[in-house]
C-alpha cells in the first residue's frame, strides 16, 4: 500500500483535514497519522487503512491512478450512463444595453431565434432526447438579451416542458439575463412556470454601475435592477446576482451591499465573474480598448479570496463542490449544446458568434450537423497537458476552462492556470474551512 497521490492536506489547529481530489473523500486526522500516511503506512491499525482504502487514501502499490481518472474523464465527457441532456440557447444577439466591454461592440447583430426556427430546436431536441436514456433536460436561455425575444422563449421553454412530460423526463429551465426587462407579465408567464434559476448582473455601485450596464441611451439601470430583484425575491423566485468585476470597479462593490441590505436583500446569492481581456483579432476593436482595465487570472483570485467573505458568497458553497468534476464543462460534453439565433452550434457560450469556433448546426430536418471542428475541440485532453498531467487538482477541475485557456494562450488544448494552480488551492481552502463540522475525524492510531 501507499499513499495517494492525490491527497492532500489542510493544517487546522493541531490537527489536519485530509482531502482526496481523486475520489472526493475528506477526514480529519492527527498529526501521528498524518507522519504513517506519508511515511510509515504499515504502521496504521488494519481498520483505519481499511476505511483509507475504501476512500481513496491509500492505493495499492501498482496502482496507476491516472488510469482511474482517464476512465472518469471519458466517462463524464461521454455520459457513458446517460444523466441529462442540455442546450444553452441564444435567443439573439441583439442587446438593450450598451455595456463598454460588450464583445460585440456597438453595432450588435438582430439576428433572432424567430417561432420556426425554435420548432426547428424543438425537433432536434426530441429526437436527442429519445435517442438515449437521459433522465432530464435543461434549457439555459442566453443572448445578448433573451428577454428580447421574449415570446419566443416562452415559446421553446413551454414546448421542451411538453416533451419532457411526454418522454418523462425532469425538465431545468434556466435564464441569463441582464434584468432590465423582467416584469409581473414575464414572471407569470416564463419565470414561474419554466424557470428554476435566474442570472442577473451588476456593476458595482450605483455611481458605477450607471456609467458601465447603460441603456442605449445612455441611462443607467441600478434602480431598475433594484426593483426587479425585489421583485423576484418576494416572488420567490430562485436567482443569483453577478458581479461583473475589474480593476476599474472592484472596489466599489460595498456601495451595492448597502442598497441591498437596505431593501433586505443581503441573503440573495452572490458571484463574481472576471471581464475577459479582448482578442482583437477575434472580436474587432470593439471592446479591445478595456482590455487594460481587466484583471488577469491571478489577480482576479487574489481579489476572490479578499471578497469572498465581504459577498458571503462562502455561506451558499455547498459540500457538492468538493465532488470531483473530471469533465469540467458543456465545451467537454457530448450531451451539452450552444445553439445561436442561425440555428448553428457551439461548444461553449464564450465562442458564440465565432465562427471559426463553430462547431456545427442544426438542419432544416432538425438534424444535428457536425463539423471537423466539433472534432478538434472534443480532442481537448488535460493528460496531454505537461501542467495539468501530475497535478493534485486535475480531478476536481479536468483542465480548466477551455476559453479561459483559449483567450489566455490562444488555444484550447492547453490549460488556462499560468501560474500554476494557486487559484484551485485557495478556492478548496475556503471549501474545507466550510466543512469543518461536517468532517469525520479518523480516530487516533493510539484509540
Amino acid at each position: 500500500m501507499r499513499s495517494s497521490h492525490y491527497n492532500i492536506y489542510k493544517k487546522k489547529n493541531s490537527t489536519y483535514i485530509l482531502l482526496n481530489t481523486l475520489t472526493g473523500a475528506v477526514a480529519h486526522i492527527d498529526e501521528e497519522t498524518k507522519s504513517s500516511l506519508e511515511e510509515k503506512i504499515d504502521e496504521i491499525p488494519e481498520g483505519v487503512l481499511k476505511m483509507f482504502y475504501e476512500n481513496g487514501f491509500v492505493v495499492a502499490d501498482n496502482c496507476d491512478e491516472r488510469k482511474i481518472l482517464a476512465y472518469h474523464f471519458d466517462r463524464e465527457k461521454y455520459n457513458v450512463i446517460p444523466k441529462g441532456m442540455g442546450y444553452t440557447v441564444a435567443m439573439t444577439y441583439a442587446c438593450n444595453l450598451a455595456c463598454p466591454y460588450c464583445y460585440e461592440g456597438p453595432e450588435k447583430d438582430t439576428e433572432m431565434l424567430d417561432n420556426k426556427k425554435v420548432d426547428i430546436l424543438l425537433k432536434n431536441i426530441e429526437k436527442n432526447l429519445s435517442k438515449r436514456d437521459f433522465k432530464s433536460l435543461s434549457i439555459t436561455l442566453y443572448g445578448g438579451e433573451p428577454l428580447l425575444a421574449y415570446r419566443q422563449c416562452v415559446h421553446l421553454m413551454k414546448g421542451a416542458f411538453t416533451i419532457c412530460n411526454e418522454q418523462n423526463k425532469e425538465f431545468k429551465g434556466d435564464l441569463v439575463t441582464n434584468g432590465v426587462l423582467i416584469n409581473e407579465e414575464i414572471l407569470d408567464t416564463l419565470l414561474k412556470p419554466y424557470c428554476d434559476s435566474i442570472q442577473i448582473t451588476m456593476d458595482g455601485g450605483r455611481e458605477t454601475h450607471n456609467k458601465r450596464r447603460i441603456c442605449r441611451d445612455g441611462s443607467g439601470t441600478y434602480d431598475i435592477l433594484l426593483d426587479v430583484l425585489e421583485l423576484l425575491w418576494d416572488a420567490g423566485i430562485n436567482f443569483t446576482l453577478k458581479f461583473n468585476v475589474d480593476r476599474e470597479n472592484a472596489e466599489t462593490f460595498t456601495d451595492l451591499l448597502e442598497d441591498l441590505e437596505e431593501r433586505g436583500l443581503m441573503n440573495i446569492k452572490k458571484t463574481i465573474g472576471r471581464i475577459y481581456p479582448a482578442d482583437i483579432k477575434k472580436f474587432g476593436e470593439g471592446c479591445a480598448s478595456y482590455t487594460e482595465k481587466c484583471f488577469s487570472i491571478e489577480e482576479m483570485m487574489e481579489y476572490a479570496n479578499k471578497i469572498h467573505e465581504q459577498l458571503d458568497i462562502t455561506r451558499h458553497l455547498e459540500k457538492s463542490l468538493i465532488v470531483p468534476r473530471h469533465s469540467p464543462c458543456t465545451f467537454d460534453r457530448d450531451d451539452m449544446y450552444v445553439v445561436d439565433p442561425y440555428l448553428d452550434l457551439y461548444n461553449c457560450w464564450e465562442f458564440l458568434g465565432q465562427k471559426d469556433k463553430k462547431v456545427g448546426y442544426i438542419n432544416e430536418n432538425s438534424e444535428t450537423v457536425f463539423d471537423y471542428e466539433y472534432y478538434e475541440q472534443m480532442s481537448r485532453n488535460p493528460f496531454e497537458f505537461a501542467e495539468c498531467r501530475d497535478c493534485v487538482y486535475l480531478p476536481m477541475c479536468g483542465g480548466g476552462c477551455a476559453a479561459e485557456a483559449y483567450f489566455e494562450k490562444g488555444t484550447y488544448h492547453s490549460s488556462p492556470c499560468g501560474k500554476g494552480n494557486y487559484s484551485l488551492q485557495r478556492y478548496m481552502e475556503r471549501c474545507i474551512d466550510i466543512l469543518v463540522g461536517e468532517i469525520v475525524s479518523v480516530p487516533s492510531e493510539k484509540s
